[in-house]
């Protein structure tokens, strides 16, 4: 099953939720940017600084905070299954909630959130496998 994201009026196609999400993400930092939308003024400059890094923490609900302590304990990265078990989440509706929540809040203090992990998918015998 397919996705649809509108991106000033044409719709796109996604083979996955993630890559929906995704793709609509870029396209409203990119509309934000055009409204003029800047970022929060009292921490200038690009990238995550210690007061980006503290901020950003302070936001973080408890399932935020365990998937990012999960991806930052396992430096061979963890695949979205194991991340469901970890979270005890039933589908990656749920866990794609949890990852737009880490974007929206690394945004909200003025950070990278492209920084916050990297995806790539794999084709198995299982199927098409994320890790992150």
């Amino acid at each position: 099953m397919g996705f649809r994201v509108i991106v000033s009026g044409v719709a796109i196609e996604c083979e996955s939720a993630d890559d929906a999400l995704l793709l609509a993400r870029k396209a409203s930092r990119q509309t934000s940017r055009e409204r003029g939308v800047e970022a929060p003024t009292d921490m200038d400059g690009a990238g995550w600084t210690e007061k980006r890094l503290k901020a950003f923490l302070a936001r973080l609900k408890d399932n935020q905070r365990k998937l990012l302590l999960e991806l930052l304990n396992n430096a061979e990265g963890r695949t979205d299954q194991e991340l469901l078990r970890l979270l005890k989440m039933e589908d990656g509706k749920s866990l794609a909630g949890v990852f737009t929540a880490l974007f929206k809040n690394a945004a909200k203090v003025g950070a990278v959130p492209e920084d916050l992990y990297h995806k790539e998918t794999t084709s198995s015998a299982d199927g098409r496998v994320r890790k992150y």
